[in-house]
């Protein structure tokens, strides 16, 4: 039996694991393949494990300077959001390169990290859900977001 990951090895693996744990969890919680037909069920019951997820587990400190505050389904535009607050980045008076640079790189960890769990990504995929991570600043405005989508996402083998 595997043993349950503590608070910190969690908040490692939900910023470096490009926060699917979380999704995992809802996904590995139901036996059989969504059809069809079962789709709008399926969105539904992610979503309400998301909010449920969100008001028991977060927020959770990720790392010295980031911090994930929520996560949410939006079942209509099938994007699952995962929302951080940084403590060390303000959105107003930072420049283009540095915000360039903090989306190139967190793009990179992101994408690396979905990449390695290819069965949650299969899930994904199969359910054509699209990943957004929003990142606001210190001064509680929208710094960034980076939307992953798995249908084109270029896992190396």
């Amino acid at each position: 039996m595997p043993i349950p990951m503590s608070r910190p090895a969690q908040a490692r693996r939900l910023l470096g694991g490009a926060a699917l744990v979380l999704f995992g969890l809802a996904l590995g919680g139901f036996q059989q393949q969504a059809r069809a037909e079962d789709e709008a069920t399926f969105l539904k019951e992610s979503a309400a494990f998301f909010d449920q997820q969100s008001k028991t587990s977060l927020p959770l400190q990720v790392d010295q300077a980031t911090r994930l505050e929520k996560v949410n389904l939006d079942t209509g535009s099938k994007v699952l959001h995962y929302h951080y607050g940084l403590n060390n980045m303000k959105a107003d008076g930072l420049d283009a390169a540095a915000l360039d640079k903090f989306r190139g790189e967190q793009r990179a960890r992101l994408e690396r990290g979905t990449c390695q769990q290819p069965a949650l990504l299969e899930r994904i995929r199969q359910h054509g859900i699209r990943i957004s991570h929003d990142y606001d600043g210190s001064d509680g405005k929208p710094l960034a977001s980076i939307e992953i989508d798995p249908q084109t996402l270029q896992c190396k083998g």
